[in-house]
Parts: structure tokens; sequence; C-alpha cells
């Protein structure tokens, strides 16, 4: 009931897989995998072909992105798919993006009060932002800090900007 996640390759770094996106569509993974995997271990899958696997399913997901996720290396990280197709791990992108990028080695910190810092949201749209800190406060406390924000999007589309108390 927790949802699938495809996952991407493994980090070399850790050997575990890297986080890719949430499937909002479970019931449509299951039917397949369990179709294609072999009785056996797995006693819901209703494949009898030797050549059926018994276990390390693999598929090629192709889907619409329905929510971005906020990036992080939790639940609510990875971007969430939806009216997504399975299909055999043969099947190509064609191109298009694949796994985002949330198993890369996490970036030396950069002091964003100190110069805009960037932010890749999607291979097309990038925020960049920069935490304006008043001489008689800090960054820790931020009493009457402002922040400048610059949204690009390459190509056509409403882009906006929303800010939340709780994260």
């Amino acid at each position: 009931n927790s949802g699938f996640q495809v996952l991407g390759e493994k980090n070399p770094d850790t050997g575990l897989h890297c986080p890719g996106f949430e499937l909002d569509d479970t019931d449509a993974v299951l039917e397949v995998a369990r179709a294609l995997g072999k009785n056996g271990k797995c006693k819901t899958c209703t494949g009898e072909e030797d050549s059926n696997p018994e276990y390390g399913y693999r598929a090629t997901i192709k889907g619409k992105v329905k929510s971005l996720g906020d990036g992080s290396h939790s639940a609510a990280g990875p971007p969430t798919l939806t009216d997504i197709q399975v299909l055999d791990e043969s099947v190509g992108c064609d191109g298009a993006p694949t796994i985002p990028p949330l198993c890369k080695a996490e970036p030396v910190a950069k002091d964003c009060s100190q110069e805009f810092c960037d932010n890749q949201l999607s291979p097309d749209y990038l925020l960049r932002y920069q935490i304006n800190v008043p001489d008689d406060t800090t960054a820790d406390v931020c009493d009457g800090c402002t922040i400048s924000m610059e949204l690009i999007y390459d190509g056509d589309a409403w882009v906006s900007v929303a800010f939340s108390t709780d994260g």
C-alpha cells in the first residue's frame, strides 16, 4: 500500500539504488510484474515459462510528471509519475529525461547569502535565488531577511513560485 518507486542504477559510493520516481498507479506495475514473474518464490506470480524471472523484475516505466517532489533523500523527495506505461526493460526512452539526479553526491554547501544559488528543478526549469541578510542581523537569526528569485524556463509555459511555512 505504500506505492512503488522506480529505482535508478546503484550509487557506486554507497552500493544502494538511487531513488527515481514515485508511481501513482501501483496496480499497473503489479499486474505486469505478476504476469511476468515465475510462480515459485513469488506466490502471486503466474508466469510458467522457465525464462520467467523469479526475482529482480526490471521494466521501463514511461509517464507524465504529476508533482516534482522536494528533491530530498526522503520519501517526499522523488517526483511522482502518473499516466504510466509499464514496458519491457529493453524499450528505451527515446531520449526523454529519465531518472532524476537524486543520487549525485551531496553538493558542497554554498553561502546563498553571498551569491545566487541555482536549483535545477527539471531539465528546462531553473530556480536562482539569494537570501538578502540585513546588516543588523545574521543568516541564522535572519530577522528582516528577504529573498531574491529568478525562475528560468526554456520553453513556453506558465511558471510560478509558492511559499510554505511547513516545508
